[in-house]
């Protein structure tokens, strides 16, 4: 999902409605959802101007996302449209005569409580993930401490000619509905044959009684609906992550 960092206060004036269009230098031809990410830095200044909107500034977070619908290079007809609309909110645009550059238009606007994650400039990237079962069970699992680990069928990367899972992705935890649960980084990851999960590496999971044999019997049950060759000597892809 692609991301844009935006600096204190203009990424929550955004979030809470204030402010439909963001400004750059460089126009974008991406239309769509993304994630708005509030950078680490602020501006005191414009911080205190917008004191009494009485709103919270997180720093440093994912704090919702929007729909970019438009990119209009910013003119005097432009200028005017903000003028009415917020002279406050969009003060140094156009009071700024010599200002070259786009406003992108967003629409759509939905809060999600701030999750921290570092940002980066331009347009960034954030994959996505759910699971393959029972998703929004084992995604409240992930969110009460309880599952840090899960298990893939290697088989099933080479049949979709995916890549596989990298150590330090961060990747936005999905519930059903589409809505972010968490940000997740793998610590480690093991390819290795199904025979040789430990009851310590089921234990992560979470899930049942956490044993190995609870593991091995709901996972041979799925891995097979997959493969109905699946067998011990199946090669597995187990992901041990953090929520960050």
């Amino acid at each position: 999902m692609k991301v844009i960092t935006i600096k204190q206060p203009w990424a929550s004036l955004i979030i809470n409605g204030y402010k439909k269009y963001e400004f750059r230098t460089w126009n974008t031809k991406f239309r769509g959802e993304i994630l708005i990410h509030s950078s680490k830095k602020y501006d005191k200044k414009e911080l205190e101007r917008f004191k009494n909107y009485n709103i919270d500034f997180p720093l440093g977070s994912i704090i919702g996302k929007v729909n970019i619908v438009d990119s209009i290079l910013v003119d005097n007809n432009l200028k005017r449209e903000l003028l009415l609309e917020n002279k406050e909110v969009y003060k140094n645009i156009i009071d700024n005569n010599d200002y070259k550059g786009y406003a992108f238009k967003l629409e759509n606007v939905k809060k999600i409580k701030p999750i921290k994650i570092n940002g980066k400039l331009g347009l960034w990237n954030i994959d996505e993930w759910q699971f393959g079962s029972d998703n929004d069970y084992l995604v409240n699992l992930v969110l009460k401490g309880e599952k840090t680990a899960t298990t893939s069928l290697y088989k099933e990367y080479l049949d979709l000619n995916e890549e596989l899972p990298k150590i330090n992705n961060n990747q936005l935890l999905l519930f059903e509905s589409g809505k972010v649960a968490c940000i997740t980084r793998n610590k480690e990851v093991l390819i290795t044959e199904f025979k040789n999960i430990t009851s310590d590496l089921a234990y992560l999971e979470g899930e049942g009684d956490k044993s190995l044999e609870y593991y091995k019997k709901v996972h041979t049950k799925i891995f097979k609906e997959i493969d109905s060759n699946f067998n011990e000597n199946s090669l597995v892809v187990f992901e041990i992550f953090e929520v960050i």
